[in-house]
């Protein structure tokens, strides 16, 4: 198990657990580490065999028994290692395909570290620190004397599928000024493995040697899970060499789907990786991948077998892998380039739609609208709505000046401060009531600065220029049609007093003139009748008139 295995609200347990396991250890003459990776934590050391045992019970007798005096220097200690670490492509690309759900939440800041108690630590230990869930490695000739690994029992957890957020594929959008980026999802296969490599080589040759675009392009090949494996591509760029780079950039990728291969390259692959396949201690390099495929249920491949499937591996393999690569592409451009000229759609910036509920406009600014539902929370602005829907929340942050911060499985943040609303009494525990409770993270108090704040209107005055803005009059907003399209605003209290004032004189009018109707019905012995009727046809229009004045003032005062 591993971070993607934790929901949003919970990031960061698994890596703080790894942190306190190894306290105790404190300096030894031996090299020892942890790591929490998506799907996998690790705990490894090199030294003589009683070193080695001394490590491993050290660490099982620790999860047994955390040393929980040390919790909050350990939050303090992660927190410092997450500021330390910058906005990388790897991250943003595993954000906008998996959203903030799965391996996309591993891409998160660890949000869940403040509210971790240490049932919560016990809890997660019980569920996934067990044996059936373990897996022991190592590159000694026979198992070290005496080892005793005393891990709780459990049930085998299966890992969590990778989901993808994005509407349809292969899609772009715009991300760093100077970087591109590509992520594709293929089949695990030693002929993607020799992709990566090929792509790589023709990436640097186009790219650094020919046209001088970029640096060093990168491309990896990482497992996902039992049956998919990711490809990633990065490459540095000159800004003036932007739109050029891009063009190159894909059209390399092209050439590999449907051009003819350099049948030298290809074998130039092949020879390092037969190295690689041959060299002293190849067998204990794959121990580590051997174990990870144990717990996904794969089985192990002899050495002997990845050696005659990579002999086996022809050009045309490669052009399949390229297509799935193509297939299944998310694309970063550089800020302000596209991609659709090649076939990429892109990754919508907003919402399909937003909730049905109650509209408030920010005070002194009209750029945008909260709306406030039953089923979710929405910011619509010109570009569109961004909604997040309770059901699909997977963290909301709250702070004790009462904002909140609600984060969708998709990766959208609608963010609500109060200070910038005249929110009746109440309405935020109307969000409380519809988000699961394990989804909260309740972070700590900011200072009195940086709590946000209205802006002066044009006069100079704090607060909201007219009551139809600020958002007390109860009823439901319905998304515009179209993305910036205007939002109705509603009446304000004086108007509607008005309109229904109106509805009620235009009531009485429209029953006397029914009644004066048909009281003319029963004419007088010595009326005329042509008079009589003529009087009765006014009657009659004008009580139409009103009965239409009413219809018409009783949907003005529906509009919200």
């Amino acid at each position: 198990m591993g971070s993607a295995d934790e929901l949003l609200s919970q990031r960061g347990i698994t890596h703080l657990i790894e942190h306190l396991a190894l306290h105790r250890l404190g300096t030894t003459d031996y090299h020892f580490n942890g790591t929490t990776a998506p799907y996998f934590t690790s705990f490894f050391t090199r030294g003589d065999p009683a070193a080695v045992v001394a490590f491993l019970e050290q660490v099982v007798s620790s999860l047994n028994d955390l040393p929980i005096n040390r919790l909050d220097i350990e939050k303090g200690v992660l927190r410092t290692e997450e500021d330390g670490r910058s906005i990388s492509m790897v991250r943003q690309l595993n954000l906008w395909r998996h959203g903030a759900v799965g391996r996309g939440a591993s891409t998160y800041a660890e949000l869940g570290l403040s509210g971790v108690h240490p049932y919560d630590l016990t809890r997660w230990i019980s569920r996934y620190f067990t044996r059936q869930n373990a897996a022991l490695w190592f590159s000694g000739m026979e198992p070290p004397a005496g080892l005793r690994l005393n891990l709780p029992s459990g049930a085998r957890e299966p890992i969590r599928e990778a989901v993808s957020m994005l509407p349809t594929t292969p899609a772009f959008h715009p991300e760093f000024p100077q970087h591109l980026g590509l992520h594709g999802v293929v089949k695990r296969s030693t002929a993607a493995m020799v992709f990566a490599a090929v792509w790589q080589r023709e990436l640097f040759r186009r790219m650094r040697q020919e046209n001088g675009y970029c640096y060093t392009p990168t491309v990896d090949y990482s497992v996902s899970d039992a049956t998919q494996a990711a490809i990633v591509a990065i490459a540095d760029i000159a800004p003036e060499l932007r739109e050029a780079a891009l063009g190159e950039f894909i059209d390399t990728l092209a050439s590999l789907q449907w051009g003819e291969l350099n049948p030298s390259v290809l074998e130039e692959v092949k020879t390092t990786s037969r190295s690689a396949l041959t060299e002293a201690g190849a067998e204990a390099s794959r121990l580590p991948g051997a174990a990870m495929d144990l717990l996904l249920g794969r089985p192990i491949m002899p050495i002997e077998a990845l050696r005659a499937e990579l002999e086996a591996v022809t050009p045309a393999d490669l052009h399949a892998v390229a297509a799935e690569v193509a297939a299944s592409a998310l694309l970063l451009t550089p800020a302000g380039l596209t991609a659709d000229w090649a076939g990429f759609a892109r990754v919508p910036d907003t919402s399909e739609k937003a909730v049905t509920g109650r509209p408030f406009v920010p005070i002194n600014n009209p750029d945008y609208t909260l709306v406030i539902g039953v089923d979710g929370v929405s910011v619509v602005n010109k570009a569109g709505p961004m909604t997040v829907l309770y059901q699909d929340c997977q963290a909301m942050l709250t702070r004790p000046d009462g904002a909140r911060t609600l984060i969708g499985a998709d990766g959208v943040i609608c963010s609500i401060e109060p200070t910038l609303f005249t929110l009746p009494e109440g309405m935020l525990d109307t969000i409380d009531q519809h988000v699961p409770p394990d989804r909260v993270v309740r972070l700590s108090a900011r200072s009195p600065e940086q709590i946000p704040m209205p802006p002066q209107d044009p006069t100079g005055q704090a607060g909201p220029s007219d009551d139809s803005r600020s958002g007390t009059e109860p009823g439901d907003y319905e998304a515009p049609s179209q993305p910036g399209a205007p939002v109705s605003r509603g009446l304000g209290p004086v108007a509607r007093t008005g309109v229904i004032l109106a509805i009620v004189v235009l009531g009485i009018l429209t029953a006397m003139l029914v009644l004066l109707t048909l009281a003319l019905l029963i004419p007088a012995p010595d009326a005329d009748p042509e008079g009589i009727v003529f009087v009765q046809v006014f009657f009659s229009v004008l009580a139409v008139a009103c009965a239409g004045g009413i219809v018409g003032l009783s949907f003005l005062l529906r509009r919200r």
